[in-house]
């Protein structure tokens, strides 16, 4: 594979876990400004700035795993299975993360915050699916191979 294609399916990689990061924390915070606005909590209730740092602190947490796998599955020089399995591991874990968020988001009048969290899961798991399908880091083997074959 040529390097402008490597690089290209990482930035690819990179803007899709941002994007759904990002997005999480646009919907939350429109939904909570939508329902403030229409009077779904009562006026003695706290500010909307609790659930926007717990979401915000959230994402932080669920980032690290995601960037960690995509700094396993992307460099050139960690191109081992092993390495590979990792990677698959810990985006599997940001899913799972993202996955519990959305269940605790899953409330009338939240509902788009469940969906958005269950979007960065489906990223997360995307992402994984394809670092499982990387080719070996050295094809020559089975090449070489192939040809003493008698």
């Amino acid at each position: 594979m040529s390097n402008v294609r490597r690089i290209m399916r990482a930035l690819t990689k990179a803007a899709a876990i941002l994007l759904s990061l990002s997005l999480v924390m646009v919907v939350t915070f429109y939904t909570l400004d939508q329902n403030l606005q229409a009077g779904v909590y009562p006026t003695d209730a706290d500010s909307i700035a609790i659930p926007l740092f717990e979401t915000a602190s959230s994402l932080i947490v669920i980032l690290v795993p995601l960037g960690l796998a995509f700094l396993l599955t992307n460099l050139k020089f960690l191109r081992k299975r092993i390495v590979l399995f990792i990677g698959a591991f810990l985006y599997l874990a940001g899913a799972a993360l993202a996955t519990l968020l959305a269940l605790s988001w899953f409330t009338p009048h939240h509902y788009s915050i469940c969906a958005s969290y269950l979007l960065l899961a489906a990223v997360a798991i995307t992402l994984s699916a394809f670092a499982m399908r990387m080719p070996p880091s050295n094809p020559t083997v089975k090449r070489d191979a192939l040809k003493r074959a008698p």
